[in-house]
């Protein structure tokens, strides 16, 4: 079976060039040779078994059947967050990947300490690193990265998709599990259940707010306080640092969603 995947974002039938880094891994960390059969996805859920064609100058990679595609989970976890410090951001990206959240915004609070520009190199390696976990874990969607946004513009844009802000606190009354296993959207979700609008599956797509190391400040508190939209919740009785909160709350959601 194969094993070896291959990130191509415009991947199509036939054949399509391996993007610069997807060739250079296959070429000179895994020395594959001419004809070796990969999976190959494209990001949004398609992919396709394949063979490989190592050429002198681009490898490319021609399917073996039609496009494959795996639908969106009913449950899609977006997690906003302050931006960690160094490593520790990008450990997080990887780590939230994995478990597969579906989409990660980096919030500018007011005791953030990091603040990564929106079209600048570190987003951009945020989005490879997110990219490269999908590759790694077999996962066929790779977890957008948006921000840095700030919190009052995270409520105020938020869509009719977005059921739930969970909002991490040590001192909340209720664990966030105890929270989600008494959630009707998210059981209608789980069950298969069949949605009003329109007959589609029930879907719940809840965010997770993680604040900065410093906390929130007395207006960002006020904010999520008198938003019906937020709900405090437990996620253990220790204080945790943004990338633990992150994929702690990621994880326990994934649990009760049984993904």
């Amino acid at each position: 079976m194969a094993t070896t995947r291959f990130y191509i974002p415009n991947l199509g039938l036939g054949e399509t060039a391996l993007p610069d880094d997807q060739d250079h891994h296959a070429r000179h960390v895994l020395r594959m040779r001419d004809g070796e059969t990969v999976i190959a996805f494209n990001g949004r859920g398609f992919w396709a078994t394949g063979r490989l064609v190592i050429g002198r100058r681009e490898s490319r990679f021609i399917t073996a059947g039609p496009l494959r595609q795996d639908l969106p989970p009913r449950v899609r976890v977006t997690v906003a967050s302050a931006t960690p410090k160094a490593d520790r951001a990008m450990q997080m990206v990887e780590q939230l990947s994995q478990i597969g959240v579906q989409r990660l915004v980096w919030l500018n609070t007011e005791f953030a300490v990091v603040h990564p520009d929106k079209e600048g190199g570190k987003m951009a390696k945020f989005r490879r690193a997110a990219a490269e976990s999908a590759k790694q874990c077999g996962r066929n969607f790779v977890m957008e990265i948006d921000g840095p946004v700030a919190l009052v513009d995270l409520l105020s844009q938020a869509g009719a998709d977005t059921n739930d802000f969970l909002w991490g606190q040590p001192t909340a009354e209720k664990s966030i599990f105890e929270w989600l296993i008494k959630t009707a959207d998210l059981k209608a979700a789980v069950d298969g259940h069949i949605s009003t609008d329109g007959g589609k599956p029930a879907s719940y797509a809840p965010t997770v707010l993680i604040g900065p190391e410093g906390g929130w400040s007395d207006t960002e508190t006020r904010l999520l306080s008198a938003d019906h939209r937020v709900h405090a919740v437990r996620l253990t009785s220790t204080v945790l640092r943004m990338e633990t909160a992150a994929v702690v709350a990621a994880a326990i959601i994934s649990c009760a969603a049984g993904n």
